[in-house]
């Protein structure tokens, strides 16, 4: 290995790198020959078309559930231009800082917990838990409210029983259920008899098996509300082109 390092053709790119390297050593270094590390400093920009469509899918707002609220193209793309307008450079970078500072703030909690929970946590670690605790929380508020500011943002306009339909979407959005079925308000309860309802289904058609009877009725009944016929009918008539109209106003 010696002897090819010492040939011509394999030393000379060894030594163009360390001359480059010593360049930029040479560059860092200020005029009393301290090494300086460029610092990265987040400047304010618009966003890119792929993170408008993030933040958008974030507060809700993503082409399905414009789809099954019933925007038309027209509306759909007066959102997503809405939503570019007001994530300029600060507002944008204001919301990345927020959720950098939510999620930092997340890691130190769980760290903190873990350690109290071995018991291994000293009363150090546990005023540090109560502090994480409160930044947690101050950092999850400002996050939340420039979500909502985004999305308010957004549906600037949009006529009120679309906006309303809409904000039921979302709202049920916990569940994880097909967006037509969060078309209609139901107890916690029922939200669970209809998911189960729904597995049962899907796992019934996945083994070539006859559903339970009991789901199958919950279902059609489900499907049977006013709310969610109708957002199953807009899905199905106007996702594509609320997809299309989405993708190109932001730019995608």
């Amino acid at each position: 290995m010696l002897r090819a390092l010492a040939r011509p053709a394999n030393a000379l790119p060894i030594l163009l790198a360390l001359i480059a390297g010593g360049a930029l050593l040479l560059a860092s270094l200020g005029s009393s020959g301290v090494l300086f590390l460029p610092r990265h400093t987040a400047e304010p920009r618009p966003p890119t078309a792929v993170e408008l469509a993030a933040a958008l899918h974030r507060v809700g707002l993503a082409p399905e559930r414009l789809a099954a609220a019933g925007l038309t193209v027209v509306e759909t793309t007066a959102l997503v231009q809405n939503a570019a307008a007001h994530l300029d450079g600060e507002r944008f970078l204001a919301l990345q800082q927020a959720e950098a500072a939510s999620r930092d703030a997340g890691r130190d909690v769980q760290r903190l917990e873990r350690l109290a929970r071995s018991g291994r946590a000293t009363e150090n670690d546990l005023g540090d838990l109560a502090t994480a605790r409160a930044a947690l929380a101050a950092a999850e508020t400002a996050l939340n409210a420039a979500l909502g500011a985004l999305s308010d943002a957004a549906a600037d306009g949009l006529a009120g029983p679309k906006a309303a339909r809409l904000a039921t979407l979302r709202a049920n959005a916990v569940w994880d259920l097909p967006v037509q079925y969060l078309a209609a308000p139901r107890g916690e309860a029922e939200w669970v008899a209809l998911r189960d309802a729904l597995a049962n289904l899907r796992i019934s058609a996945r083994l070539g098996e006859d559903p339970h009877q009991g789901c199958s009725t919950l279902v059609a009944q489900c499907d049977a509300d006013s709310g969610v016929a109708n957002a199953k009918a807009a899905l199905d008539a106007n996702l594509a082109a609320v997809e299309s109209a989405f993708n190109a106003a932001a730019g995608m």
